[in-house]
């Protein structure tokens, strides 16, 4: 599994080495990083389905470090989805070194949630689909600090070095509503699937718990301003700190609160 994590890490900072000089040479894409990207994904993937099968013999229980490692699988596939759909490598070089790391920092940790309820579908659905949404959320975030940032060049006497650099403010706008949108499914997805395991496992439904209370709040204020940007209600620089805004509350909720009741809801 070690060997599989060392490999995707490897390939992924070489991916984003080779991005990194195409970007600064203003060369398309090249096949190398390409092959790296992809070799890249094919051994995180490998890795994730060997962590499962080990630690689902091992003991009852959920791996932690097989949380950390979806979480850098799906932003390395992002990434990889973008090259392939649009020749878009921007990304690349910020959120490959991301993804690498997380799935370094897997290989050398060891943690299991130990208990049986942890071990069904239900709550790899939970777990899996919110890691899932958080990546999209942090993809949206990214969009659109390079918006923010992109604009206030434009506005200086750097006009012609952010034009080359940074994608269109236009396809960074679509692309934060497209994050968003796809990051609210699958985080609705994750959400449910928690309230399901929680009924299933304790017969227990309880929307006022403080961080389902809190993630329902982030997903229907996500929700509306997907929603406004639809009605021309949002554009341009507040849907991007909008966006910024949800994703550090998201991350603050995620990560900040947590509880007995959260995970033992008796």
């Amino acid at each position: 599994m070690n060997i599989a994590l060392g490999i995707a890490a490897g390939s992924l900072l070489l991916a984003a080495f080779f991005r990194i000089l195409e970007r600064a040479a203003g060369r398309t894409p090249a096949w190398h990083g390409t092959i790296a990207l992809w070799l890249g994904l094919v051994a995180a993937l490998v890795a994730m389905l060997m962590t499962s099968g080990q630690k689902a013999a091992a003991s009852a229980g959920f791996s932690l470090p097989l949380a950390v490692q979806i979480a850098g699988f799906m932003l390395a596939g992002i990434c990889g989805w973008l090259e392939w759909r649009s020749g878009e490598t921007f990304f690349s070089l910020f959120v490959l070194p991301v993804a690498a790391a997380l799935l370094g920092l897997a290989a050398l940790v060891e943690k299991l949630l130990l208990g049986s309820h942890f071990s069904g579908p239900w709550f790899f659905l939970h777990v899996g689909f919110s890691i899932a949404g958080e990546c999209l959320f942090f993809m949206a975030a990214l969009a659109g600090a390079t918006y923010l940032f992109a604009l206030k060049r434009l506005k200086e006497k750097n006009r012609v070095r952010a034009v080359s650099f940074f994608p269109p403010l236009l396809r960074l706008e679509k692309l934060m509503i497209r994050f968003l949108n796809g990051g609210s499914s699958l985080f609705a997805i994750g959400l449910t699937a928690g309230f399901v395991w929680s009924w299933l496992q304790f017969a227990v439904f309880d929307p006022l718990e403080p961080k389902k209370g809190l993630s329902t709040l982030v997903l229907l204020g996500f929700g509306g301003v997907s929603v406004a940007t639809r009605a021309g209600r949002l554009s341009g620089p507040r849907v991007a700190w909008g966006v910024i805004g949800g994703f550090l509350l998201s991350m603050f909720v995620v990560l900040g609160i947590d509880s007995s009741m959260h995970w033992y809801p008796k």
